[in-house]
């Protein structure tokens, strides 16, 4: 979902140990997105810990053919998992403000 291939598993835990992220507007814009979805999630869900980092892994009606949200967003083509990460903030900001 950031963007980095398989090969370059070794990137990420280097974001994890120096807790910086590259300065290129692509992986920011996927770090800014996955932010926007867990703040939509800790607000839909405040109370449920289990629920808003489950969430992810249970199967999610809106966004169709039963799958879960990781599933929807890992199904597509590299290109098109920007598109589906935007879409998938779009809908918990939806649900976030509609209920």
């Amino acid at each position: 979902l950031l963007g980095v291939k398989a090969s370059g598993r070794a990137s990420l835990a280097r974001y994890e140990r120096t807790k910086t992220i590259p300065d290129n507007e692509d992986t920011l814009l996927r770090v800014g997105i996955l932010l926007g979805i867990h703040k939509s999630l800790r607000i839909i869900y405040p109370e449920n810990p289990s629920l808003r980092y489950g969430w992810f892994h249970q199967p999610f009606d809106e966004l169709g053919d039963e799958l879960t949200p990781l599933e929807y967003l890992k199904a597509s083509e590299p290109a098109q998992r920007l598109l589906r990460m935007q879409n998938t903030r779009a809908l918990l900001d939806r649900v976030r403000v509609h209920g």
